[in-house]
Protein backbone atom coordinates (compact mmCIF):
# COMPACT_ATOMS: atom_id res chain seq x y z
CA UNK A 1 0.00 0.00 0.00
CA UNK A 2 1.75 3.46 -0.69
CA UNK A 3 1.93 6.51 0.98
CA UNK A 4 -0.87 8.30 -0.95
CA UNK A 5 -3.27 6.01 -0.28
CA UNK A 6 -2.36 5.66 3.42
CA UNK A 7 -2.99 9.30 3.70
CA UNK A 8 -6.17 9.26 1.68
CA UNK A 9 -7.93 6.56 4.42
CA UNK A 10 -6.72 8.62 6.77
CA UNK A 11 -7.85 12.07 5.72
CA UNK A 12 -11.20 10.26 4.74
CA UNK A 13 -11.54 9.16 8.53
CA UNK A 14 -11.57 5.42 7.37
CA UNK A 15 -9.78 2.91 9.80
CA UNK A 16 -6.66 1.49 8.79
CA UNK A 17 -4.95 -2.38 9.03
CA UNK A 18 -1.66 -2.68 10.41
CA UNK A 19 0.13 -6.05 10.86
CA UNK A 20 1.98 -7.34 13.57
CA UNK A 21 5.05 -5.98 12.31
CA UNK A 22 3.39 -2.82 12.51
CA UNK A 23 2.93 -2.54 8.16
CA UNK A 24 -0.62 -0.87 7.40
CA UNK A 25 -2.01 -3.26 4.73
CA UNK A 26 -5.28 -2.63 2.17
CA UNK A 27 -8.80 -3.65 3.92
CA UNK A 28 -9.05 -5.92 1.50
CA UNK A 29 -5.98 -8.32 2.58
CA UNK A 30 -7.90 -8.84 5.41
CA UNK A 31 -10.56 -11.24 6.38
CA UNK A 32 -12.37 -11.92 9.42
CA UNK A 33 -12.11 -15.19 11.94
CA UNK A 34 -13.69 -16.36 14.87
CA UNK A 35 -10.61 -15.17 16.31
CA UNK A 36 -10.92 -11.39 14.68
CA UNK A 37 -9.24 -10.01 11.97
CA UNK A 38 -6.35 -12.20 10.20
CA UNK A 39 -4.06 -11.15 6.77
CA UNK A 40 -5.51 -12.87 4.09
CA UNK A 41 -2.20 -14.40 3.23
CA UNK A 42 -0.59 -15.38 6.88
CA UNK A 43 -3.08 -15.89 8.90
CA UNK A 44 -1.35 -13.66 11.44
CA UNK A 45 -3.60 -11.32 13.92
CA UNK A 46 -4.27 -7.83 12.33
CA UNK A 47 -5.28 -4.94 14.18
CA UNK A 48 -7.59 -2.30 13.28
CA UNK A 49 -7.20 1.79 13.86
CA UNK A 50 -10.55 3.29 13.75
CA UNK A 51 -10.52 6.95 13.02
CA UNK A 52 -10.07 9.46 16.13
CA UNK A 53 -12.77 12.15 15.81
CA UNK A 54 -13.23 15.20 17.10
CA UNK A 55 -16.36 15.92 15.76
CA UNK A 56 -19.80 14.34 14.48
CA UNK A 57 -19.42 11.43 12.24
CA UNK A 58 -22.11 13.64 9.79
CA UNK A 59 -19.80 16.45 9.53
CA UNK A 60 -16.98 14.51 7.68
CA UNK A 61 -19.17 12.29 6.22
CA UNK A 62 -21.88 14.59 5.02
CA UNK A 63 -23.18 13.14 1.54
CA UNK A 64 -23.51 9.47 3.94
CA UNK A 65 -25.88 11.78 5.94
CA UNK A 66 -27.99 13.14 2.92
CA UNK A 67 -27.92 9.35 0.84
CA UNK A 68 -29.48 7.95 4.57
CA UNK A 69 -32.11 10.28 5.02
CA UNK A 70 -33.09 9.83 1.07
CA UNK A 71 -33.29 5.90 1.57
CA UNK A 72 -35.16 6.42 4.79
CA UNK A 73 -37.58 9.19 3.43
CA UNK A 74 -37.89 6.36 0.43
CA UNK A 75 -38.49 3.09 2.31
CA UNK A 76 -39.82 4.58 5.94
CA UNK A 77 -41.34 7.82 5.40
CA UNK A 78 -43.39 8.43 8.82
CA UNK A 79 -39.93 7.64 10.71
CA UNK A 80 -38.20 11.14 11.77
CA UNK A 81 -34.78 12.15 11.84
CA UNK A 82 -33.06 13.85 15.41
CA UNK A 83 -30.45 15.46 15.91
CA UNK A 84 -29.44 16.15 19.68
CA UNK A 85 -25.83 17.50 20.03
CA UNK A 86 -23.49 14.44 18.14
CA UNK A 87 -26.33 12.66 18.53
CA UNK A 88 -28.36 12.00 15.25
CA UNK A 89 -30.78 9.30 15.18
CA UNK A 90 -34.38 8.09 13.69
CA UNK A 91 -37.94 7.84 15.66
CA UNK A 92 -40.74 5.88 13.78
CA UNK A 93 -42.63 3.16 14.61
CA UNK A 94 -43.17 -0.17 13.25
CA UNK A 95 -46.38 -2.79 13.59
CA UNK A 96 -45.10 -6.20 12.48
CA UNK A 97 -48.65 -7.72 11.50
CA UNK A 98 -51.98 -5.99 11.48
CA UNK A 99 -52.68 -7.84 14.89
CA UNK A 100 -49.25 -6.68 16.05
CA UNK A 101 -48.62 -4.57 18.66
CA UNK A 102 -47.40 -0.94 17.43
CA UNK A 103 -43.58 -0.22 18.73
CA UNK A 104 -42.07 2.99 18.59
CA UNK A 105 -38.28 2.67 18.21
CA UNK A 106 -35.40 5.02 18.21
CA UNK A 107 -32.47 3.78 15.97
CA UNK A 108 -29.39 5.65 17.10
CA UNK A 109 -26.25 5.86 15.17
CA UNK A 110 -23.00 5.21 16.69
CA UNK A 111 -20.08 7.68 16.98
CA UNK A 112 -18.21 5.48 14.56
CA UNK A 113 -20.78 5.04 11.74
CA UNK A 114 -20.48 3.87 9.31
CA UNK A 115 -18.11 1.26 10.54
CA UNK A 116 -20.56 0.22 13.33
CA UNK A 117 -24.34 -0.26 13.00
CA UNK A 118 -26.78 1.76 14.48
CA UNK A 119 -28.48 0.61 17.60
CA UNK A 120 -32.11 0.17 18.13
CA UNK A 121 -34.00 0.45 20.75
CA UNK A 122 -38.43 0.12 21.94
CA UNK A 123 -39.39 3.40 23.36
CA UNK A 124 -42.93 2.50 23.49
CA UNK A 125 -43.53 0.31 24.91
CA UNK A 126 -40.44 -0.99 26.50
CA UNK A 127 -39.48 -4.42 25.90
CA UNK A 128 -37.30 -7.07 27.95
CA UNK A 129 -36.37 -10.07 26.50
CA UNK A 130 -34.61 -12.93 27.25
CA UNK A 131 -33.20 -13.13 23.71
CA UNK A 132 -31.47 -11.30 21.16
CA UNK A 133 -31.42 -8.03 23.62
CA UNK A 134 -28.68 -6.43 24.80
CA UNK A 135 -27.84 -5.28 28.92
CA UNK A 136 -28.12 -1.57 27.32
CA UNK A 137 -32.04 -2.39 26.01
CA UNK A 138 -30.55 -2.44 22.52
CA UNK A 139 -32.01 -5.20 19.92
CA UNK A 140 -29.72 -7.97 19.11
CA UNK A 141 -30.23 -7.76 15.30
CA UNK A 142 -27.25 -9.05 14.05
CA UNK A 143 -24.36 -11.45 15.40
CA UNK A 144 -21.12 -8.89 15.70
CA UNK A 145 -18.78 -9.64 13.03
CA UNK A 146 -21.05 -11.70 10.64
CA UNK A 147 -20.64 -9.66 7.68
CA UNK A 148 -23.92 -8.49 7.83
CA UNK A 149 -22.83 -4.82 8.30
CA UNK A 150 -20.89 -3.59 5.78
CA UNK A 151 -20.18 0.71 5.71
CA UNK A 152 -22.82 1.01 2.56
CA UNK A 153 -25.82 -0.54 4.35
CA UNK A 154 -28.02 2.08 5.70
CA UNK A 155 -30.64 2.63 8.42
CA UNK A 156 -33.38 1.12 6.21
CA UNK A 157 -31.76 -2.52 6.73
CA UNK A 158 -31.57 -1.72 10.21
CA UNK A 159 -35.18 -0.59 10.99
CA UNK A 160 -36.68 -4.24 8.43
CA UNK A 161 -34.16 -6.37 11.20
CA UNK A 162 -35.95 -4.61 13.67
CA UNK A 163 -39.35 -4.60 12.36
CA UNK A 164 -38.59 -8.72 11.93
CA UNK A 165 -36.94 -8.71 15.26
CA UNK A 166 -40.32 -7.59 16.89
CA UNK A 167 -42.34 -10.30 15.14
CA UNK A 168 -40.15 -12.69 16.78
CA UNK A 169 -40.71 -11.45 19.94
CA UNK A 170 -44.53 -10.97 19.64
CA UNK A 171 -44.47 -14.76 18.46
CA UNK A 172 -42.23 -15.92 20.96
CA UNK A 173 -44.22 -14.61 24.24
CA UNK A 174 -47.78 -15.19 22.83
CA UNK A 175 -46.73 -18.46 20.81
CA UNK A 176 -44.30 -20.27 21.87
CA UNK A 177 -45.65 -21.84 24.79
CA UNK A 178 -42.61 -23.84 26.56
CA UNK A 179 -41.95 -24.47 30.03
CA UNK A 180 -38.25 -23.47 30.17
CA UNK A 181 -37.27 -20.24 31.54
CA UNK A 182 -35.74 -18.54 29.35
CA UNK A 183 -37.52 -20.09 25.91
CA UNK A 184 -34.49 -21.82 23.71
CA UNK A 185 -36.78 -20.82 20.91
CA UNK A 186 -37.00 -17.79 18.86
CA UNK A 187 -38.01 -18.09 15.21
CA UNK A 188 -35.68 -18.32 12.65
CA UNK A 189 -32.13 -18.79 12.06
CA UNK A 190 -29.93 -17.84 15.04
CA UNK A 191 -26.29 -17.32 15.25
CA UNK A 192 -24.62 -19.13 18.33
CA UNK A 193 -24.06 -16.88 21.11
CA UNK A 194 -20.77 -17.33 23.24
Amino acid sequence: MDADDIAKQLSESRPIHITSEGEIIRPEDTVETANGTVERNTDQPVTQLKPQRWFAWYESHRRRLVDEKEAMEARFPSFQLHMTGAVVGWVGCLRPQNASSSYTISVVYPDDFPYAAPRVFAVDPEVSSPKHQYSDGSLCLMYPGDGTWKTNTTAVQIVTMAAAWFFCYEYHERHCGCDTVPCDYWPGEEAKHK
